[in-house]
Parts: C-alpha cells; structure tokens; sequence
C-alpha cells in the first residue's frame, strides 16, 4: 500500500502529517517513510541519527546495498522504518528514482506493508509521478484558502490520482480567526466535491521544542497527544482502502 503526503505549497506540516501516519501505521506492520525531500526533515522529525556513507532511496531502489545498510529504525515505533533521500533528487537525472513501481517492488521485496511517500511540493514532476500511482492521497494544507481554491486543488489532483484523494487540514497556526474558518470550512464542505480526513491534526510547539533539541516529539513533551493523533490517522487511512486491500494489509 503506497500512500503519497503531498502539498502545494511548502511550510504547510506535510512531513510532520507524513511522520505522524508512519509513526501509527508502523505499531502493527512494517511501515517505512521513503523521504523524497531534498534536505531529509523525516529523519529530524523522527530523531533518526544518519550516518554518512549510510544508504538512500537510490542503494534501495537499485539494491545494490542490502535493507540493513538503507533502513533507518524508528526507534519510538516497533515496526518503523526511513529512507533518507538522495542527492539525485535535486536533479533531472534522479527522476528514475521516482518510480512508483520500483518503490512498490523493493518493498515488497524488504517485507514491508505500507509505504508512506513525502515529497516536494506540487506539481514537481517527482510529485507528480506518485500522484498518478499511490493508492491514497493525502494533500496537506495549513490555511483556510478558501472552499473554491481547496476544491480546485482537489479537482487537479483527482484528475491525475489513481487512487483516493483526500485534503488534511493541519491546525499549525493559533490564530483564532483562522481557526474559525477552518472550522467553518470543515462543516460546510461538499464531500462530493472536497473530501477532507476528519482527524484533527495539529503542531504544537513542544514540537518544534522537540526538534530544536534532537529528540522526538513522539518521546517527550505532550507526547500522548501525538501518539493518538498518530494512531486516529492510521485507523482512518485503514478505513479508507477497498476491503480486499484492507484484509492483505492485516495479515
């Protein structure tokens, strides 16, 4: 099960939204988080020590080095995985690394069940190579732009999706007035138009705290906080996938 976290524009927590979904999915299966961000945020958000001369996306992909010298252990989640990116990406001629099928193959090949992909912002070519293969969608945003402009967004991405599209609001900002028009904007949205992931999704500033000082926000601080965001984003992404998708992903 490939799922894409993906944004248009930068800034907004999609890697943060990508760390939470890895950090649930991987306390029952083999989860990684394959990091297509040129500058590797994954690994500070789930305090990932890497190493130089350590394995990227590119060793694992072409298996010239085996997952033990690739696969970063998370260590606040039991069956949790990361790929640090490449410096490949930052290139045209890294665009082979950005191929659903070869991610999806060694994987499967590394036993792992669910792949979680960040990326850069839309619409990099990257990005958009996994936006017409992942299985589910999941486009973060962290303002209230407005039902017309989300809807747009939505429409552009399910015109290229395979799979589910689905907007994450992250509550990343304290402004009031902007948390009303979220708020607003969760009621009297169309769900035939915008499909919005109800769990609510915030970054606190504990989080940053976290970070600032080499630790995960999943092992200090306000920490139950994120581990039932983690665990509420991982059970509705569950419920999301077709129910033959859903028992393959349970064994």
């Amino acid at each position: 099960m490939l799922i894409l976290v993906t944004k248009f524009k930068g800034g907004v927590g999609a890697t943060h939204v990508a760390a939470l979904l890895t950090h649930g999915l991987a306390q029952h299966a083999p989860t990684l988080l394959a990091d297509y961000e040129p500058q590797g945020d994954g690994a500070q958000i789930l305090a990932v020590p890497i190493q130089p001369g350590h394995g990227t996306v590119r060793h694992f992909l072409d298996g010239t080095r085996p997952p033990s010298q690739t696969l970063h252990e998370i260590t606040t989640a039991p069956h949790g995985y990361y790929l640090a990116p490449d410096r490949l990406l930052t290139r045209p001629t890294g665009q082979p690394l950005c191929d659903p099928d070869r991610v999806r193959a060694a994987a499967e090949e590394a036993g792992l069940a669910w792949i979680v992909i960040d990326t850069v912002k839309l619409p990099a070519p990257c990005a958009l190579a996994f936006v017409e293969s992942a299985d589910l969608v999941l486009h973060v945003v962290a303002n209230a732009f407005g039902l017309r402009t989300l809807t747009h967004a939505h429409r552009q991405l399910t015109r290229h999706a395979r799979g589910q599209v689905h907007t994450v609001l992250n509550r990343i900002r304290k402004d009031p007035s902007e948390s009303a028009l979220l708020d607003e904007l969760t009621a009297t949205a169309d769900p035939r138009e915008l499909r919005l992931c109800p769990v609510q999704v915030s970054h606190d500033g504990w989080v940053t705290n976290a970070l600032r000082h080499g630790r995960s926000p999943f092992s200090v601080g306000n920490a139950r906080t994120t581990h039932q965001t983690s665990a509420a984003l991982a059970t509705w992404v569950h419920e999301q996938l077709p129910p033959s998708k859903r028992e393959h992903e349970n064994r």
